[in-house]
């Protein structure tokens, strides 16, 4: 459900998701849990930035995307991963803009999500391989791959109960 507003109330709304997504991030930086698999995580995060899509739209999700990966990466002070995650993070938002535009109400947000986690890993090793010279790379996609489809399911059936809430004037 796309929420309508602008001005003051846009930015606010759009400020908390930033903010929530921040502290998410972080949060799930200093959890052990994918520490032998670098470059997979959770992706909790990714909740605000499906909702600011599904709210507000691409642009909006394009933003929120980009600036958390880049905040968190200089919060946890690996300002490095700031590019991986922000390259995911355009490819993500891209990718799950298309799958809602294209199929609409025929995929989920479940679905959507899938989608966004693949291409957000996709985003992360091209600009790894990129950086150290190495196509090789990308075979460690297919193990990323596994991982990001069910962490993707995750968040997108969070996001999914999250976005059925009305926000009201």
């Amino acid at each position: 459900m796309r929420i309508e507003c602008t001005g003051v109330k846009k930015l606010t709304l759009l400020a908390v998701l930033l903010a929530v997504g921040l502290v998410l991030g972080v949060l799930e930086g200093m959890l052990p849990l994918f520490a032998v698999l670098p470059g997979a995580k959770l992706g909790i995060a990714n909740v605000v930035t499906m909702l600011a899509l599904v709210w507000f739209g691409p642009f909006s999700a394009l933003l929120i995307g980009v600036l958390r990966a880049g905040l968190v990466g200089v919060f946890s002070g690996m300002a490095t991963m700031a590019f991986y995650g922000g390259a995911g993070s355009v490819l993500s938002v891209v990718a799950m803009f298309l799958m809602r535009r294209f199929f609409g109400e025929k995929v989920s947000l479940a679905g959507v999500s899938m989608v966004g986690a693949f291409f957000f890993q996709v985003g992360q090793v091209a600009v790894f391989a990129a950086v150290i010279h190495n196509i090789q790379m990308f075979r460690y996609l297919p193990v990323l791959t596994l991982i990001s489809t069910v962490c993707g399911l995750v968040t997108g059936l969070i996001a999914e109960k999250i976005s059925q809430f009305q926000i009201t004037r």
